[in-house]
């Protein structure tokens, strides 16, 4: 069952520290990095497209998730599956397919 959105710390490739809402659930995986944001942290920018991983579930169904950090082992490649979330609440599995790098966008 879903708990919610929380903050959570998103490194950028630079090594920057920004605050990012992520699912409370994606925030405990230590796989994708995560780390609770504390007070004060600036927001990621919004034209910023931080990095993911995206993959197939057993269904067939596309599926992604964003990697807090570059040592996350689910961008490392040493974890090569993760779960989200239905819409029935129960937790689907899917294999990592691609990883996309972030990208900025807007005014440099």
């Amino acid at each position: 069952m879903s708990r919610g959105f929380v903050w959570g710390i998103y490194v950028d490739d630079q090594g920057l520290q920004w605050a990012k809402r992520v699912d409370a659930d994606q925030l405990d995986d230590p796989d994708r990095g995560w780390e609770r944001a504390v007070e004060g942290m600036v927001p990621l920018p919004r034209e910023w497209l931080a990095r993911r991983v995206e993959g197939i579930d057993d269904s067939g169904r596309g599926q992604a998730t964003v990697v807090a950090r570059l040592d996350a082992p689910l961008w490392t490649g040493d974890v090569s599956t993760f779960t989200v979330e239905a819409n029935d609440g129960s937790l689907v599995v899917a294999t990592v397919t691609s990883r996309l790098g972030e990208r900025r966008r807007g005014p440099s």
